[in-house]
């Protein structure tokens, strides 16, 4: 008498074709989900920095338009670049009260990209610092109107297709 063996020592081609579908189902799963965490942490990291320049640059403007001295003068050229200048007490390079000079510059480059500069110059001495602030801003609006015996200069900033506005009033010191 014959007996025969049936011995299974592996996995049928049927088994592994339905192991490796399930297998791919879950590895494209995990796959998408730590995507989406990884776009997701990448948006609100990205939003949480360009709002902090944003404010860093909103309270450096307010800072030297708080302690401005005299008048404000904006200039426009022909090539898109635009000049806010005044005189201020507050002081990039200098701990005392000394009186410089500030100009915020927004600039256009060869690449039309515009950057936000700050310049200090310290008239006596002849110092002077150009700070490039951001290359985010798209635009830049100045608006100025007397209220009593202060200047209110009214400042808007393009960035990211959204606009934020906001007002500094200063003291204007008799001449």
């Amino acid at each position: 008498m014959i007996f025969i063996q049936n011995n299974k020592k592996g996995f049928s081609l049927i088994e592994v074709l339905i192991a490796s579908v399930v297998a791919s189902i879950i590895i494209l799963g995990i796959y998408k989900i730590f995507s989406d965490f990884l776009f997701v942490r990448k948006y609100f990291f990205n939003r949480k920095d360009r709002i902090e320049i944003l404010s860093k640059i909103v309270s450096l403007m307010q800072a030297d338009i708080r302690a401005k001295i005299g008048k404000f003068y904006f200039k426009r050229d022909g090539i898109g670049n635009i000049y806010l200048s005044f005189n201020t007490t507050h002081s990039l390079l200098f701990n005392n009260a000394v009186p410089v000079k500030v100009t915020y510059l927004f600039k256009r480059d060869y690449y039309n990209k515009h950057t936000l500069y700050r310049i200090e110059e310290e008239e006596n001495t002849g110092i002077k610092i150009k700070i490039p602030l951001t290359d985010m801003i798209e635009n830049i609006k100045f608006g100025f109107f007397r209220q009593n015996r202060s200047d209110v200069i009214k400042i808007t900033l393009k960035m990211w297709d959204k606009t934020y506005t906001f007002a500094q009033r200063s003291m204007i010191l008799e001449e």
